[in-house]
């Protein structure tokens, strides 16, 4: 009997992760992902504190592994209780095959936690009255 072994290779990136998020002493924030590199026991990947606005994460992805070959993740704050917030919008998406060649991907995301003070303004009861319409009287 002949069996024929077929090697799949699959595509490796390097995708470097920055977020610019404040965090105070024993915060930290991580990353939830449909990848495997990007899960641990918890099901996330801890970032690393470069300072107190920006956050790292350096992970090797398998590509071709993605389901439908998009990598979806989620940005997730831990105070230093443990408790957990994840970001509330949709998840990030990122399709790297658009980027295959490409050795290293930095990726600069921005979030704010949804009780932080500057998102009052952009409530519905804020745009409102804020924004309401003012009609003259000559």
């Amino acid at each position: 009997m002949l069996y024929t072994i077929m090697q799949m290779r699959l595509y490796q990136m390097k995708i470097i992760f920055y977020i610019k998020y404040h965090t105070r002493f024993g915060e930290r924030l991580a990353i939830v992902a449909n990848a495997t590199a990007l899960q641990s026991a918890g099901g996330y990947m801890d970032m690393q504190y470069l300072n107190d606005e920006y956050w790292k994460l350096e992970a090797e992805i398998d590509i071709d592994a993605l389901p439908g070959g998009v990598l979806q993740y989620k940005y997730l704050f831990i105070d230093k209780d443990g408790e957990q917030t994840e970001e509330f919008q949709e998840p990030r998406q990122l399709f790297p095959e658009q980027h295959r060649g490409v050795a290293i991907l930095k990726i600069y995301d921005t979030w704010n936690f949804a009780g932080d003070v500057v998102n009052t303004f952009a409530t519905a009861p804020f745009k409102r009255y804020y924004y309401r319409s003012a009609k003259l009287q000559l």
